[in-house]
């Protein structure tokens, strides 16, 4: 299968599963970068909802920088 759009019949489907592999490039972490506590103006959780600091749990959080934004994934 080549890159690009394809189009499937839905009726026909039972299960499906994508990937998409590119054997000449990588995938993973490309840097790692510390932030300053200081540095961070807003958290988020996936739902859109702002978090305080102190009242993360484990899960993914979108983290709003003065430098960027990030995803983290808290275990």
């Amino acid at each position: 299968m080549t890159a690009g759009n394809q189009n499937f019949v839905l009726e026909n489907l039972s299960k499906m599963y994508f990937s998409v592999s590119d054997e000449t490039s990588t995938t993973g972490i490309s840097r790692l970068e510390n932030v300053a506590s200081q540095d961070v103006t807003a958290i988020y959780d996936l739902q859109g909802h702002q978090v305080e600091k102190g009242k993360m749990t484990k899960g993914v959080y979108i983290v709003k920088t003065k430098g960027g934004t990030y995803k983290i994934a808290l275990k």
